[in-house]
């Protein structure tokens, strides 16, 4: 008949695709009512990613604070190392400063009691004999060492010497050598000289530098001395401190006036 309209296709039941979503309503304050659909598998998905993240920010962050705390460690640990390295090295250092000392001390008494067999023997001569053309010309190789705050004091029989003996030099690397203090007077119009800590000393130099104080220096090293009055020896009128390297050369050559130094 007509104006009846088209009519339905003839089969299975048909469904309208807007019956498959959710519809999720919102009330205001004032009574409005809001509405919209959701299909339920976005909502599926949304909760199923909720249900994922979740669980997994809070494995996420307790892994990034293990390895926060887990560097923390190993930071205060190189720290610890690094400040024991420190340690070691100064006490190397000193255990360097001991050697040298005792390497010196050992040279001192082969020079003085003398080496054993002939070709040693020509040879400490041949040595004694270089170092006694040594006068007090010889020019003092500069930029290595140097003395700062020196302190002589006057007591009743001695004199005391006091300095600091300093690495001046460039490269920051460690100085070794001897070092003489000598003190010298007027004894009736005769000048005399005396040598710290031993040694002999001809035209105001010593005669063999290894006989000196040995001595290994980074930074600075304290070095003392003394003086005891002897009679007739007029007192001590000046100080005067030699150094030499290693190899015997000179490398600090300064006098200090005794009553111009406090």
């Amino acid at each position: 008949m007509a104006g009846a309209g088209p009519e339905r296709p003839v089969g299975p039941k048909y469904k309208d695709p807007a019956a498959k979503r959710w519809t999720i309503m919102i009330m205001g304050r004032v009574g409005k009512v809001r509405s919209f659909k959701v299909s339920p598998r976005v909502l599926f998905g949304a909760l199923l990613f909720l249900a994922l993240y979740f669980p997994l920010s809070i494995v996420v962050a307790h892994w990034w604070i293990e390895l926060k705390g887990e560097t923390e460690a190993q930071k205060a640990r190189i720290e610890q190392l690094e400040l024991e390295l420190a340690r070691a090295e100064r006490s190397l250092f000193k255990f360097q400063q001991y050697v040298a000392v005792l390497d010196g001390y050992i040279a001192s008494l082969e020079t003085e009691k003398g080496l054993s067999g002939a070709a040693a023997s020509q040879t400490l001569a041949d040595e004694e004999a270089a170092l006694e053309t040594r006068t007090t010309s010889e020019e003092a190789v500069p930029g290595l060492v140097d003395i700062d705050q020196m302190s002589i004091e006057k007591e009743t029989g001695r004199v005391k010497v006091a300095f600091n003996l300093v690495n001046i030099a460039e490269d920051d690397e460690p100085v070794s050598g001897y070092i003489h203090i000598l003190a010298s007077g007027d004894d009736s119009g005769a000048s005399w000289w005396e040598v710290y800590p031993r040694g002999e000393v001809e035209q105001g130099m010593p005669v063999n530098y290894r006989v000196g104080q040995p001595f290994i220096i980074q930074r600075f090293k304290p070095i003392r001395g003394q003086f005891d009055s002897r009679p007739g020896n007029g007192g001590v009128e000046s100080i005067r401190v030699v150094v030499y390297d290693d190899t015997g050369r000179l490398i600090y050559d300064g006098a200090f006036d005794v009553d111009g130094v406090s």
